[in-house]
């Protein structure tokens, strides 16, 4: 009822004003209004940017004055906003006034503030023809995103993220030749990503991650810009997309929390020479871990954990040693064999988690020496976490003389240490396993 007598209102209100005193091209107003109107009111505080949204008073004319204090844009002068494209052709050849319709403002920007917006997108934002910038994040807009939207072929960034919407992703998304940046994260989106997507050749970032999207990574080898790539928290399944993503732009692919499966891609890891930022955790990959990530030329952080790979293996400990690999994450897999050695050669790395494995014997002395590192030569380790494996002592000499001194995180509970000092905190929390429990491991040759 509250949305009803709203637009009851907006309808007389853009009925009652005099149009030939606007600056603003009748289209946007009205579209800006129609937008307001779709929000519940309930919803709208006085201190916010929607509410200084005040019509009395033309839109660009009022910017940054008592009303409209926030939340919009429009092009600086009036010749500016002349144009003879498509998107235009139903008001361009007409006249209010003394004012021509190629020489109105145009609204180039929408930002919502996040304060706690309800309701819903009007359809009407199509008919904001000349916007960069739709940007509503951090609200509770519910209900469809409008197929309008792909009437916007101005638009560079189209942030939606955080919010309630609902339903499929457009089809016609795939219009937005223009776009750079599509966030759409953190909503309830359900359904597959469309193949249009693979249109948007100026994308540099696709974020898509925690809604309920299925299916399988449609091809993106057109989208030649394209750095990040974030589906994380959604539930895609299948295989690695092993020939559509494209390797000439990308640096970070996050597939976290999926039910993607199969073996490691490691042609295709290693043809993507730009990528930094690898986080394919909590899924179901299994095979091996081996050159393709380890020795990697570009990756710096790396996550596979919770997955279900059972081996490590690496060729050449000089690629190793030049590795940029800054973080690693393989834990809570079931990866077997004894802790090794090689990781302690990375010049880089100061980040490692092996926990929950299958991992066996001591831990290599040079690993002490990496903790101690001085940080010319090599990194230190800062962190290492190797609980919840069968690593039995004695531990390096550098865990007990000096890194107990130094800021490290470091966990080696749950494991067959027969002396592991309880005064040490990498030695506290969960104690070790049972005498039983370590005879009992039969590690495999």
């Amino acid at each position: 009822m509250v949305v009803v007598i709203a637009l009851l209102l907006l309808d007389l209100l853009l009925h009652s004003r005099s149009i030939s005193a606007m600056i603003t091209h009748p289209d946007d107003t009205e579209a800006l209004m129609r937008i307001k109107a779709a929000i519940d009111p309930r919803t709208i505080c006085s201190t916010s940017c929607l509410g200084t949204w005040d019509f009395s008073m033309d839109p660009c004319e009022s910017v940054f004055g008592p009303q409209f204090t926030c939340g919009i844009k429009c092009t600086n002068d009036e010749s500016s906003s002349s144009s003879s494209s498509g998107d235009d052709n139903r008001t361009s050849s007409t006249s209010t006034g003394n004012r021509t319709n190629s020489h109105y403002k145009r609204v180039i920007s929408v930002v919502f503030d996040n304060a706690g917006y309800g309701g819903l997108l009007s359809p009407y934002v199509g008919n904001l023809t000349r916007l960069r910038i739709l940007q509503l994040s951090g609200n509770f807009i519910a209900g469809v995103i409008p197929d309008t939207i792909s009437h916007l072929s101005h638009l560079i960034t189209l942030d939606l993220s955080a919010n309630r919407f609902t339903g499929v992703l457009p089809k016609s998304l795939g219009s937005l030749a223009s776009l750079q940046t599509l966030d759409f994260s953190d909503n309830n989106l359900q359904g597959t990503i469309p193949r249009s997507i693979n249109y948007l050749t100026s994308l540099t970032s696709l974020r898509l991650q925690t809604n309920g999207l299925t299916g399988t990574i449609p091809d993106l080898r057109n989208m030649s810009s394209l750095r990040q790539l974030d589906l994380s928290g959604n539930k895609f399944s299948g295989a690695f997309p092993t020939t559509s993503l494209p390797p000439e732009s990308i640096s970070l692919i996050s597939l976290r929390n999926n039910n993607f499966s199969g073996k490691l891609p490691s042609l295709l890891i290693s043809s993507l020479t730009r990528l930094v930022v690898l986080d394919l955790s909590q899924n179901q990959f299994s095979g091996c871990v081996d050159d393709a990530i380890l020795a990697h030329q570009s990756l710096q952080q790396v996550n596979l954990s919770n997955n279900m790979l059972v081996q490590l293996r690496a060729h050449g400990k000089q690629h190793l040693v030049e590795s940029p690999l800054v973080a690693l994450d393989i834990s809570y897999n079931r990866i077997s064999g004894r802790l090794p050695g090689m990781f302690a050669l990375m010049k880089e790395l100061s980040a490692l988690s092996l926990r929950y494995n299958i991992f066996h014997g001591a831990i290599p002395q040079s690993y002490g020496v990496k903790a101690m590192a001085n940080g010319i030569l090599a990194k230190p380790l800062q962190r290492l976490l190797l609980d919840g494996n069968y690593l039995i002592g004695p531990l390096p000499t550098q865990f007990i003389t000096e890194v107990p001194n130094h800021h490290m995180l470091a966990s080696f509970g749950d494991n067959c240490f027969t002396y592991c000092p309880m005064q040490y905190a990498f030695c506290q929390g969960k104690g070790q396993k049972t005498q039983t429990i370590c005879r009992l491991f039969n590690p495999s040759p």
